[in-house]
């Protein structure tokens, strides 16, 4: 009986082509992209439709608008959320057959990474983590892809700390640490030391996290400038929880400093929200709402509208801890007009405003405001969670 199909050298040549061809495409599109994705979208309003223009129906356009995304995590994450949003839309409506199957589902993972990362920086931590499982499903088949892979699972860990599913965390952390080793990856195998020590902390494990961040400020490992930046504000927060304060600011301000040469405005605004906390628990309250009120203001200038209130509950506290009542009621009250105005998480808002109605009865108290500021915090990992009214109902 005669065989029919082609012998394995004209396959191998055929597929040798095929990649060929397929390497000097995406050369010449990352040469042009650039240009061309600049022009694109400083000239259209209707990023939806953009979408479908031909010029930018290819994966260097896709990488380009990653980049662009990316960059702009750390100064405008509305912007990066848009501009993700656009990419991960082009990614899904490439054209059939102009790339290895392989490019086209590494460039759909990497742009569904990307829009996961935006998104879980506007906490919106739900849809983060369905976009990084989405990323994930395009490489799994493909174990060429492993280091890509344990990016994308990397950024999905983070995500389900902020989704308080720890233990799912913890081992995703483990699974990538080993890829990462065996890739002689030193670098991401490092944040994820890091982030093992968020872990920690978000489980109150305040000491045994701080250890883990001196621990790696003190190795040889070849660490990035954003992640010691990172680590010193973490160190920061966990020495406010230690009590010891002094240690505490010293860390902040590091890590603030670096966050600005970095020209990362929004990690280094995150420092200064982590300052206003220390002053809170030192005590310090008209240090809290002097150095508070324009951290507010630049996070409000960004249109980081649940940052801004959260900064906001944080200057609340400090007022009533001042029996600064009228000041209080007025910022709570504003708070609440801006979470209305921006649409955000019904249950918040109605925390918000019995918050501010029981300051104009007299009724709140320090605690109460920190109440409503933990509750709002807690909403992006459950968002249909329910305020629990304890507290507000032996007010009354």
């Amino acid at each position: 009986m005669s065989d029919d199909r082609p012998p394995i050298s004209f396959i191998l040549r055929s597929r040798f082509r095929e990649f060929s061809l397929a390497a000097d495409r995406i050369r010449e599109e990352r040469h042009s992209a650039p240009f061309t994705v600049g022009r694109l979208l400083k000239t259209h309003n209707n990023w939806a439709a953009l979408a479908r223009h031909p010029d930018i129906q290819n994966s260097g356009a896709v990488e380009v608008l990653g980049r662009i995304a990316n960059e702009a995590l750390n100064s405008d994450p509305q912007y990066a959320l848009s501009v993700a949003t656009l990419a991960a839309n082009i990614a899904e409506s490439l054209p059939e057959g102009v790339y290895p199957v392989i490019n086209v589902a590494q460039v759909r993972s990497h742009a569904w990474k990307d829009y996961g990362k935006a998104l879980r920086y506007v906490a919106r931590v739900p849809e983060a983590i369905e976009a990084f499982e989405r990323s994930a499903t395009y490489i799994e088949p493909y174990g060429g892809l492993m280091h890509d892979l344990a990016i994308v699972r990397f950024n999905l860990a983070v995500a389900l700390q902020e989704a308080n599913r720890h233990a799912e965390s913890l081992l995703l952390l483990h699974q990538c640490k080993k890829i990462f080793r065996d890739y002689r990856d030193a670098r991401n195998a490092a944040l994820v030391t890091y982030t093992e020590g968020v872990l920690l902390q978000r489980l109150n494990k305040f000491r045994e996290a701080r250890e883990t961040y001196l621990l790696l400020l003190a190795s040889t490992t070849d660490i990035t400038k954003e992640t010691l930046a990172s680590l010193h504000q973490s160190i920061g927060h966990c020495c406010v929880d230690l009590g010891d304060f002094e240690q505490a600011e010293a860390n902040f301000l590091r890590g603030i400093a670096l966050h600005r040469e970095l020209g990362q405005p929004l990690q280094a605004l995150k420092g200064e929200l982590g300052l206003g906390r220390l002053y809170l628990r030192r005590g310090d309250y008209h240090l809290v709402v002097s150095h508070l009120r324009p951290v507010r203001r630049q996070f409000i200038r960004k249109s980081l509208f649940e940052e801004a209130g959260l900064c906001g509950l944080e200057i609340v506290q400090a007022l009533l801890l001042q029996n600064r009542l009228p000041e209080a009621e007025n910022l709570a009250r504003k708070i609440v007009h801006e979470f209305v105005t921006a649409d955000l998480n019904s249950r918040a808002i109605t925390a918000l405003a019995y918050l501010a109605e029981a300051i104009s009865t007299r009724k709140a108290t320090p605690d109460l405001a920190h109440d409503v500021r933990e509750y709002v915090i807690s909403l992006r990992a459950t968002p249909e969670r329910d305020f629990e009214l304890t507290r507000l109902r032996a007010l009354e």
